[in-house]
Formats: structure tokens, C-alpha cells, sequence
């Protein structure tokens, strides 16, 4: 059995990529294959995973995903949540490039892709030493390849719309950003809408989130265990629904699991999501609660529902103009109501940001 530079057998990947439709279980075999242990570049950040064919590959021991996968028609995408995933030093630590070659094959459903990369001329060298054929390309290169490694987060609509085509097709993209990094760097706007990556692999199921993740080994993330299902928003929330009319009980570590799940999911994706803020809105509008938090009455993990209705409640008051926020009805409890002719005050104050 031939075996490739990694010593992944090439016999192996030509029998899981035969099919058309994979179980989840085998798509973290092969990308997992030789993996035990990834590098950590800074902090890197979380990944919202949303989708029904998309899922996580590594998470921290909180249940935040640091790499995530998902299948889009006959084609594949995986995002890995910093930046410095992508660079020599990263990838040459512990089993981050093992994971990079099994990524590139499994997205692409090919034992020997050919491989382009954006604006990486290190990356492609270590591909190629690897055995693989990577070529430095732009982004609107990418029919000419069988994996696109970076671009989208510059990708006009126009590009976007073809490699959502190309993908569909059986393309692959493989992108990495740390979203909390680009939140801090782009004030004023807005990582669901804005950042051009997120407006791509959103609709594959997968966007870069704001939250940050937190190293499972020394300076890195190791593969075991294996990522909860409970990853997934779309799977939680039917897992929650079940918990709710209690035909299946979660335990408290499941419901906090399930709970960090649907609130990176309810924060970081597009207004206009149409695979996953639907089913929400259909659970909370079946299942009304008025979240009301008091000293005595507080809302916990236990309390899922109350705590996202909250969580929404929330997030919609932040993207409102100033004008139209009101206080929340739990304000009444704390700090307390203001009497009704409480005067506005007004005050200019002058900041010297050059200090």
C-alpha cells in the first residue's frame, strides 16, 4: 500500500472519498487521522458550527471550536479559528501540518489535491515539501485548483457567489481568522455582516465567532476527546427542545455545552441566515418566556430558554440607534427604575487620543 509523505495510505483516502455522503464519525477519522495535538498561535478564537452537514474537529475543553468542517454539495470548506494557523511556525508544531494535508484531502475528496494559496508563500513551500502541488495564486484563481487556502476575506459578492458555485461543485476552501482579533481592529462594524469570510461560510454552515478559546495541553489543543455533537447549534437546539419536554434529559454540563453553543451561534451569524435563526425563532415563539433575573431568582445553565431569550433580547438592544433603547424590564430590579421626571443631562467631553 502506497502511503503518502505523512504516511496517511492513499488506499484509505481513495475509500472515504468514494461516496458522495459521509458519516460525520468517519470525516473526524480521516481528518483526525495522526493527530493528537495541534499548536496554538496567540489565542485563537471560536467558530460558530450551525450547519446539519457542518461540525467540529477540535474544540477546548469549554466546548469552544477552534477548527470546524462541513460538507456543501459535492465539495467541503474548514476554518480554523486564528490566523497563525497558516504560518511556518504554527503549522510546523506538533500535528498542525498532519491535520493541514488531511484537511486538504478531505475537503477536496482527493488523495493528491492541487492546492492554492493566497498570499502565503510559506505555506506553499511546506506544502510542496509535504509532496503536494501548491502554487501561490489570487483568489480569483481558484478554478485552476482543486483546495482555495485563503482569499475570502477580501472576496467581493461577486467572487463569492462563484466559489459558492465552485464549492457546490466540488471545490474546497479552506479559510482561518481570529474573530475577536477582527472585531477589535474593525470598530464600527460588524462580524456577521462585514467581514467577507464570515458572508461566505455562512452558508456552509460556519462562521468565525467573537469569543476567544482557551489551550487544552501546553501551548496548544489536543484531539481527545473527541468534539461533543452538542458543538453544532442545529443539533443542540433539537437536543434542548427534547430536554424542555423532557424526552431526553441533559445534564448540567450538557445544558452550560449546549447553552455556549446556541449563543455563539445566536451572536455571530448573519440576520439573514436562513439554516439556523429560523429554527430559533420558531422554538422560542412555540415555547414564550419573559426572562426576568432577580437576586433570588436568577437565570443559570438550567434555565436555557430564559437565558437565550435573554441573550437575544440583548444583542438586539445593542444594534439599535441609541434613540430607541429602552431598559430592560429586569432594570426595574436592579439598579432600579428612575421616577418618571428624572431630567436628561447632557455633557460634551473632550478625549486627547493622541496621549
Amino acid at each position: 500500500m502506497h502511503r503518502s509523505r505523512f504516511g496517511f495510505p492513499l488506499m484509505v483516502v481513495a475509500g472515504l472519498l468514494s461516496s458522495s455522503v459521509f458519516a460525520t464519525e468517519r470525516d473526524v477519522a480521516m481528518l483526525l487521522d495522526g493527530v493528537k495535538l495541534i499548536a496554538s498561535p496567540g489565542i485563537p478564537g471560536n467558530i460558530a458550527v450551525f450547519g446539519e452537514d457542518a461540525f467540529a474537529v477540535v474544540q477546548d475543553a469549554g466546548g469552544n471550536v477552534v477548527v470546524a468542517a462541513a460538507k456543501y454539495g459535492w465539495g467541503g470548506v474548514l476554518l480554523w479559528g486564528h490566523n497563525g494557523y497558516f504560518g511556518q511556525e504554527s503549522v510546523e508544531t506538533a500535528d498542525t501540518g498532519r491535520l493541514m494535508v488531511n484537511a486538504l484531502r478531505w475537503t477536496s475528496r482527493k488523495g493528491m489535491p492541487r492546492v492554492g494559496v493566497v498570499g502565503n508563500a510559506d505555506l506553499s513551500i511546506y506544502l510542496r515539501d509535504q509532496g503536494l502541488e501548491a502554487l501561490s495564486i489570487e483568489a480569483e484563481d481558484f478554478a485552476s485548483v482543486d483546495v482555495l487556502i485563503g482569499g475570502t476575506e477580501r472576496a467581493s459578492a461577486d467572487l463569492r457567489s462563484e466559489l459558492t458555485e465552485w464549492v457546490k461543485q466540488g471545490g474546497a476552501a479552506i479559510g482561518s481568522a481570529t474573530g475577536w482579533g477582527w472585531c477589535q481592529l474593525n470598530m464600527g462594524q460588524d462580524l456577521r455582516t462585514d467581514y467577507a469570510s464570515n458572508l461566505f461560510f455562512a452558508q456552509m454552515g460556519l462562521t468565525f465567532a467573537d469569543g476567544m478559546t482557551r489551550d487544552t495541553a501546553k501551548d496548544g489543543y489536543s484531539t481527545e476527546p473527541l468534539p461533543s455533537t452538542l458543538t453544532n447549534a442545529s443539533h443542540a437546539l433539537r437536543v434542548l427542545v427534547q430536554h424542555i419536554d423532557r424526552k431526553q434529559k441533559l445534564d448540567d454540563k450538557g445544558l452550560a455545552l449546549a447553552g455556549t453553543t446556541l449563543s455563539t451561534a445566536m451572536r455571530c451569524l448573519p440576520p439573514d441566515d436562513q439554516l439556523f435563526l429560523p429554527k430559533l425563532q420558531n422554538v422560542l415563539e412555540a415555547r414564550p418566556v419573559d426572562p426576568h433575573p432577580t437576586p433570588t431568582k436568577p437565570i443559570t445553565n438550567k434555565n436555557i430558554l430564559e437565558r437565550l431569550v435573554l441573550t437575544q433580547q440583548i444583542h438586539q438592544s445593542w444594534r439599535l440607534p441609541s434613540e430607541q433603547v429602552k431598559a430592560h424590564p429586569a432594570a426595574a430590579t436592579f439598579p432600579g427604575a428612575s421616577p418618571e421626571d428624572t431630567p436628561t443631562v447632557r455633557r460634551v467631553i473632550e478625549i486627547d487620543t493622541s496621549v
